[in-house]
């Protein structure tokens, strides 16, 4: 068994030792919760609520390739290239 002790500081703060967040997953800013058991203490992460839904709902439509993004960017970005080019021409006329 592994034993760490830290110190209280006077706001009530103490450090996670290095070792038991990178075990639990604690990165800077994260939530824990301290849970009372029979048996003392227990330190668990919370989980963020994106993590908490991700995928919670299903997508009713199939995920494009990078090259099938790339493709419908490219022919957004010329249909609107085409759109600026004849309100120009309209203009002109």
């Amino acid at each position: 068994m592994r034993v760490y002790e830290t110190r209280v500081t006077q706001k009530g703060q103490v450090t996670v030792p290095a070792e038991i967040r990178k075990e639990l997953g604690i990165k800077p800013r994260d939530f824990v919760r301290f849970e009372f058991t029979p048996d003392g203490v227990r330190l668990l992460p919370v989980p963020s609520r994106v993590d908490r839904y991700f995928g919670a709902a299903a997508s009713s439509r199939k995920a494009l390739t990078w090259r099938e993004e790339r493709a419908a960017f490219e022919e957004g970005v010329a249909r609107e290239a085409e759109s600026v080019r004849q309100s120009e021409d309209n203009a002109l006329s």
